[in-house]
């Protein structure tokens, strides 16, 4: 009975799985994105999870999957780069 039970939940998650990962574009968008995402932590509280596009010393142009911000550095508490994408990225 162990034995069934063990099989059945084993070929549900795998039936599961490869539905989710099927589906176009899965791999490359949903973990890529968790991947390759900036985070910026703003002193008001909200976290902002992205792409940042550009800096300038008055200036953090950064861009999320639906808003383009433009913020003053002062009003950010922490920002967090994802170095490993970026170093991807700029491999020719």
């Amino acid at each position: 009975m162990k034995a069934f039970v063990l099989g059945f939940l084993t070929a549900a998650a795998l039936i599961v799985t490869s539905y989710f990962c099927g589906q176009p574009g899965f791999l490359q968008v949903k973990i890529g994105s968790i991947l390759d995402e900036d985070i910026i932590c703003l002193k008001s509280g909200s976290v902002l999870r992205g792409w940042i596009v550009e800096e300038r010393p008055d200036n953090i142009f950064f861009r999320t999957e639906k808003d383009f911000y433009s913020l003053p550095p002062e009003n950010c508490a922490l920002i967090r780069k994802n170095v490993l994408s970026r170093y991807f990225r700029d491999l020719p």
